[in-house]
Parts: C-alpha cells; structure tokens; sequence
C-alpha cells in the first residue's frame, strides 16, 4: 500500500478476516494477482508448499509467492508463476506484473490453468502414488 499498490489481505488477522472457502475461486478471477505466503507461521526461511499455490494457479489467476525450491520442480517460473525473495522483490515483480500488457497476462493465466488442471490435481496426484506403490512391490 506505501508504495502505491491495491491490495486486500484476508485471512486470520487481516482486517478483512477470512474469504469463505466458497467465494475463492471467484475472488482469485477478480485479482490482477494473487499474492502468496510460502512462509510456515513465524518461520521467515522455512517454506512449503501450500494448497494456495495450486488453488490460484487453477483459478487462472496470475500467481506471486515467495520462492519456495519446491516450485521451480513445478511451474516455469517467471512465465508461470513468480518468485519474490523478500517484500522489497514482491513489490519490484507486482509492479512489473502489473505493467504488462493484457493479452500477454491472459496467455499466462490460460496456461498455468491449463497445466495445473492437467498436472497438480489430487487424482492425478493418487494415481501417480499409486503407481509409485505398484512398482515397489515388483
């Protein structure tokens, strides 16, 4: 917000509190980018992964986190995703996010849903851990 940046925050402790669960995928439409947190509660050098990493990439939203290792085995970062190391680097990549122009933005949006859909689901997850077992137990 100081460096001249909309921004809602929800969640425990935000003013704006919690986004019911229901509404999530419509409010992630609505963003120009969704920010996230890959920090785990007071921990500012542990991070993992989050369901909100794939909620957002599956909504088609444009996606900022922090840069989790983890990651960059999953999405192209910077075409994809984006990274951010700290708050000041989160507020140099939402400025240049949000210079880009509209098509380019869309074409990233309809890809990264595209993946996800097709990559990052639970069922492929299972089927993936599936085939996992059946071939330890060869």
């Amino acid at each position: 917000i100081k460096e001249g940046i909309n921004v809602q925050c929800y969640g425990n402790g935000w003013e704006a509190g919690r986004l019911d669960l229901d509404k999530t995928n419509l409010f992630f439409n609505q963003c120009k980018i969704v920010l996230g947190v890959g920090t785990i509660g007071h921990c500012s050098d542990f991070y993992a992964l989050k369901l909100r990493d794939f909620d957002a990439t599956m909504s088609g939203a444009i996606y900022l986190t922090h840069n989790n290792k983890d990651l960059h085995d999953l999405f192209n970062v910077n075409s994809e995703i984006f990274l951010a190391d700290d708050t000041s680097n989160f507020v140099l990549k939402t400025k240049d996010i949000l210079s880009c122009d509209t098509e380019k933005l869309d074409n990233i949006r309809t890809g990264v849903r595209y993946k996800s859909l097709k990559q990052h689901t639970y069922s492929k997850r299972f089927k993936d851990l599936k085939n996992i077992f059946l071939k330890s137990m060869d």
